[in-house]
């Protein structure tokens, strides 16, 4: 996913790597690469909060005419019930950093329930 960061461009790669057999959790690299001359990894970190990691659609959101943030999902699924983190990061001084992080969870039953907030 290509991304600017400090009005550079940068490239970010996500290696889902599984999960380990003692914890729900996987584990996924969310790397930063400058490909300006030779490419050069800058950042990597664990971005897993959950068993499946992903890229979320729309994985790249303009917050400046020089920055992207970068929006990650991490998920599980039982029988009837979702579970899913949001991670929006953003790159500063070719750093990783978390802005925020939103927990969901959904049911699915043969009734439909909805929640209204005030």
């Amino acid at each position: 996913l290509d991304i600017k960061a400090g009005g550079k461009e940068r490239l970010t790669m996500l290696f889902d790597l599984g999960q380990a057999s003692d914890s729900a959790e996987g584990f996924a690299v969310l790397a930063l690469y400058d490909l300006g001359g030779k490419p050069e990894l800058l950042d990597a970190v664990n971005v897993a909060t959950d068993r499946s990691t992903f890229f979320r659609e729309p994985a790249r959101l303009s917050i400046s005419a020089g920055d992207d943030a970068v929006v990650i999902t991490s998920t599980h699924f039982n029988s009837n019930q979702g579970y899913v983190s949001t991670l929006l990061l953003m790159v500063r001084s070719d750093r990783f950093e978390l802005v925020d992080t939103i927990n969901t969870f959904d049911e699915n039953y043969c009734y439909k329930r909805t929640q209204d907030l005030a």
